[in-house]
């Protein structure tokens, strides 16, 4: 999934953990800094829904390559 700003891109790698749940979750953050983050455990795909649509922002789930407003 890729979620786009102004002047960042922000790209979430999963890892299948089965059940429906995610093993790994890697966030890559370009822009004027770049970052990277790596989480580990027994995530949810829920919750990181109820993150970006908190966060206002536009979402690309890569499916059909439209962008949703979150």
């Amino acid at each position: 999934m890729d979620v786009t700003d102004e002047d960042e891109v922000v790209r979430f790698y999963a890892k299948d953990a089965g059940g429906g749940k995610i093993s790994e979750l890697l966030l890559v953050i370009g822009g004027n800094d770049n970052t990277l983050i790596s989480i580990r455990g027994l995530i949810d795909p829920e919750n990181i829904g109820k993150i970006t649509g908190t966060l206002n922002i536009e979402v690309n789930t890569g499916d059909s390559g439209e962008k949703e407003k979150k």
